[in-house]
């Protein structure tokens, strides 16, 4: 009975996590996948990098990502280096972001400075961010944060 109740609450803190997830594909022009692509995640704020290979399908994820804003970089032998900037990531946010790498030497790279249009399509959960005058001043009604 205890071991039931114990991991029923644990399934249930775990649903409850803040963190984001960063997935996708890597594909080239014809949109065929590329495999073992290197994608590197860079925190803004904290200049800290997550990376990954993507598999034989060209498909990468990364778990676990704090709520803030990152700079995405994508590398494959025999393609231009792809960079894109400012992909925010809110509070449980699953994102689904694609690329399409071009056929290149390694010395040329492309920069997006664009960012995608905010819809969230990975899942039906909602997040969200609150910064420090937000949280400041929201009526808790005699609550602690």
């Amino acid at each position: 009975m205890r071991l039931t109740v114990l991991l029923f609450a644990f399934c249930a803190a775990h649903a409850q996590d803040f963190r984001a997830t960063l997935s996708g594909t890597v594909s080239d022009p014809t949109g065929a996948a590329i495999p073992k692509a290197r994608v590197r995640i860079v925190q803004r704020s904290t200049n800290q990098a997550s990376q990954v290979l993507t598999n034989s399908e060209g498909y990468y994820s990364v778990n676990f990502l704090n709520p803030s804003t990152y700079d995405v970089t994508v590398e494959a032998t025999g393609f231009k280096l792809y960079r894109q900037e400012g992909i925010e990531l809110m509070v449980s946010q699953k994102m689904e972001q694609n690329f399409a790498l071009t056929i290149g030497s390694v010395a040329e790279q492309v920069t997006v400075t664009e960012t995608a249009a905010d819809i969230q399509t990975a899942d039906a959960s909602g997040g969200l961010n609150f910064d420090a005058l937000q949280t400041s001043e929201y009526p808790l009604n005699g609550r602690q944060v």
